[in-house]
């Protein structure tokens, strides 16, 4: 991520300084993020969380983690880059935001009782702001090698490609302010 993160900043700096200076930057981020990340999964002896809908296993790992808070809760770290940044959302506790996300999953999936391995994406609007929650139906470690759903991103839809995904859904309200789309 750290690396992928460098190679897109320098394609938008416009001197070495101002990279060397972003470098930096990105590396005290990162290092935040990742302590972060550990004191919430090594605090409670778990690498990840797992929870199952279903019959299905979902994974919230140290990567979900990491790629969402470094692609759309740091402005300052993506500045020239056409990445969506998350709102303030009442509903998204980022000091437990793993069990937010669990949360909202278990919600949309109250509602919505077609889960199944090609189910990709969640949609919801905060505050009348459009957000998307990708999931991926794949073998993983933290299953012992079995099938499981990974929470792969969550954020702000900007493009029109994420946007037209809510055309022709059946709204629902979830709580004031919280819609999921079905």
């Amino acid at each position: 991520m750290l690396y992928q993160k460098l190679k897109e900043l320098k394609s938008v700096c416009s001197s070495e300084d101002e990279y060397n200076s972003r470098e930096r930057y990105c590396y005290g981020i990162f290092f935040y993020i990742y302590y972060k990340s550990k004191l919430l999964f090594e605090e409670n002896n778990k690498r990840c969380l797992i929870f199952k809908i279903k019959e299905f296993d979902f994974v919230i790992n140290i990567y979900t983690f990491c790629h969402i808070f470094t692609r759309h809760y740091v402005p300052s770290l993506n500045k020239g880059l056409s990445i969506s940044m998350n709102s303030k959302i009442p509903y998204i506790d980022v000091n437990n935001f793993v069990e937010t996300l669990k949360g909202l999953i278990v919600l949309y999936f109250n509602e919505d009782d077609s889960l199944n391995i090609a189910t990709e994406y969640m949609l919801f609007k905060f505050m009348n702001d459009p957000y998307i929650l990708w999931i991926k139906y794949k073998r993983m470690d933290e299953l012992s090698k079995n099938m499981g759903f990974e929470v792969r991103s969550f954020y702000k839809c900007e493009e029109e490609a994420d946007i037209s995904k809510f055309d022709g859904k059946k709204e629902i309200i979830l709580s004031k302010g919280c819609f999921c789309y079905i």
